[in-house]
């Protein structure tokens, strides 16, 4: 019963790991297409989008793997791995947003926009998944000797 749930656990944290990618690489390719000079640098500088991809592949070529794996590290792991995707979803909803309320301003084209305190979060949530990322990485060397 216990790996059941194990079980189900981490594939339901798979699901909203994936889904949280690809929402956000929905909204950075979105960033890229519309000129945002200040995003697209961040989104270069870090390199996101990439990130995005290489962690949604992974996902999807372990799927189900780790299913009924018994490893509270590996759920941990995954568990994490998903919070701070999700965190950098919602920051970019949040830019998306402002960016949309910013248009319909009067004058928006002649006054500046400032989402400086969102790229900063976005950068350290950014850092954080790497290591997240590497982490889990770890994690699963480990379990794998």
């Amino acid at each position: 019963m216990e790996v059941a749930l194990i079980g189900t656990i981490t594939n339901l944290t798979q699901k909203v790991l994936l889904t949280s990618i690809q929402t956000s690489f929905s909204i950075a390719q979105n960033f890229v297409s519309s000129h945002h000079e200040q995003i697209n640098e961040v989104l270069l500088e870090t390199d996101l989008i990439s990130k995005l991809e290489i962690v949604q592949a992974f996902m999807h070529d372990t799927q189900d793997r780790y299913n009924d794996d018994r490893s509270t590290s590996i759920q941990k792991s995954l568990h994490n791995l998903g919070v701070i995707v999700e965190n950098i979803s919602l920051i970019l909803k949040q830019i998306e947003e402002k960016i949309q309320r910013h248009k319909l301003k009067y004058f928006s084209s002649w006054r500046s926009l400032n989402y400086e305190k969102l790229m900063n979060e976005l950068k350290k949530n950014i850092k954080l998944l790497d290591i997240r990322y590497h982490m889990f990485l770890g994690v699963l060397q480990v379990k794998m000797r």
